[in-house]
């Protein structure tokens, strides 16, 4: 006879599954619940409630992650097939998009450069307007006169100026018997008529004044274009990232 193994014991050995009786831990459960008191057995059923009630709350929050990630994947990858499909031909229309844009930021730009320095010119004018300048304005007199005569006020002769040449553009003043309320007026065939208003002439500040308003539509135009530039910038940065 051969010698026994001593590892034999030691050995492994397929697990046999034995079915308890339901009767046996049925009588188990029962044995235990009879020994707690009413205390016991009302605390542990409250904290089984809660953990039940706990237990639905997070799978429903876990069910409700799952969609929104299940709906997020869909759209990421539907919008990941386009790219794909069509990437190339939206970015070279971008890419022409933007030159389009950046030619008339160009031009805008240069137009608005135009009209700063016409403005400059128009404001100038109207400094210098009535004041007629002479070589000898920067040679300060060296022999006392006595008091300094008194200078004809030039903002007061532009006015009237001004007035004098809309009077001569304007209407004539009406008939002396018109002003008076003579009844000649009243009986005479021909009623007075008065002529037709013609348009003013346009002055210093009403050009002044139209260039600084067409310089801001200007800077609106421009600031609008840099925006949609940016704008088509950050597209295509973000298709060639993809």
């Amino acid at each position: 006879m051969g010698s026994k193994d001593p590892f034999s014991e030691e050995r492994p050995v397929k697990e046999t599954h034995v079915d308890i009786p339901n009767t046996i831990s049925e009588a188990k459960e029962k044995q235990i619940v009879s020994s707690l008191n009413r205390e016991e057995l009302e605390d542990r059923y409250l904290r089984m409630r809660d953990e039940h009630t706990n237990l639905k709350k997070t799978s429903h929050k876990q069910e409700e992650k799952m969609k929104q990630m299940a709906t997020k994947l869909l759209k990421i990858s539907k919008d990941r097939r386009k790219i794909q499909e069509g990437g190339p031909a939206n970015i070279i229309e971008l890419q022409e998009k933007i030159e389009e844009l950046q030619s008339k930021v160009f031009t805008l730009e240069n137009a608005n450069v135009l009209l700063k320095n016409k403005l400059e010119v128009n404001r100038q004018q109207l400094e210098t307007h009535g004041k007629k300048a002479t070589p000898y304005d920067h040679i300060q007199s060296r022999i006392n006169t006595g008091p300094a005569s008194k200078r004809p006020n030039t903002a007061a002769l532009r006015e009237k100026r001004i007035k004098d040449q809309i009077r001569v553009h304007g209407s004539p003043p009406p008939p002396k018997d018109m002003l008076h309320g003579s009844p000649r007026s009243h009986s005479s065939p021909h009623s007075y008529i008065p002529p037709p208003i013609l348009p003013q002439p346009r002055y210093g500040h009403s050009l002044l004044e139209e260039s600084r308003l067409e310089n801001q539509d200007l800077n609106n135009i421009v600031t609008n274009l840099q925006n949609q530039l940016q704008e088509y910038e950050d597209k295509v940065i973000f298709l060639e990232e993809m």
